[in-house]
């Protein structure tokens, strides 16, 4: 319900999380990114278990593997920033407060200048998008996505969510911030905006 809350952000309205904290998929999905930062080491352990030179005057030391190991190094660097961008839409909460919806923060999210708090007057829309995937020969699954579209054109995607957060979400945006969602299930052409 509703907590005293930062001046600026107003009172918190509701969270939503799609990996609820202290459950081990939490745990796991928090600590899976750090896997890429044994890229490097491995393969230099590769490297010495093959046999190669580490000879730092041989020629396939210097042409081989210094340069495999700075691509490596870069690849799991981007890999990192990628990966925890998308496990913490997943294991950190979107809350919704009365002044805007506060995302999650992440690394990406500061490389492009971007802020976690979205104000409520900066929002144009949130776009709400269902997909089915099949997990098996017969069985098909829904999931959702939700996109918040700011007004200088910049948008925030949610990630794969459940499809009942994502329409929760998009209700109580709508309801309690006033922003036109197209896309969902309940949405009326009024609600969304359509109508005059």
């Amino acid at each position: 319900m509703y907590e005293v809350g930062n001046v600026f952000k107003g009172a918190e309205i509701e969270r939503f999380v799609e990996v609820p904290a202290g459950s081990s998929r939490h745990r796991i999905m928090r600590i899976m990114p750090l896997t890429f930062l044994t890229d490097p080491p491995i393969l230099l352990l590769a490297w010495w278990v093959a046999g190669l030179p580490l000879n730092p005057n041989d020629g396939l030391f210097i042409y081989g593997l210094v340069p495999m190991f700075i691509l490596f190094t870069v690849v799991s660097a981007i890999a990192l920033i990628f990966i925890s961008d998308l496990f913490g839409r997943r294991t950190e909460p979107m809350v919704v407060f009365s002044e805007g919806i506060e995302v999650p923060d992440s690394l990406w999210l500061r490389i492009r200048k971007r802020p976690s708090f979205l104000p409520r007057s900066s929002i144009s829309k949130v776009a709400v998008r269902y997909t089915e995937i099949r997990e098996s020969k017969r069985v098909t699954r829904e999931i959702g996505s939700c996109t918040l579209v700011l007004s200088d054109g910049k948008v925030y995607g949610t990630g794969l969510q459940d499809p009942q957060r994502i329409e929760r979400f998009s209700k109580v945006v709508h309801e309690r911030l006033g922003v036109p969602v197209e896309g969902a299930k309940w949405a009326s052409p009024v609600d969304r905006g359509d109508a005059q």
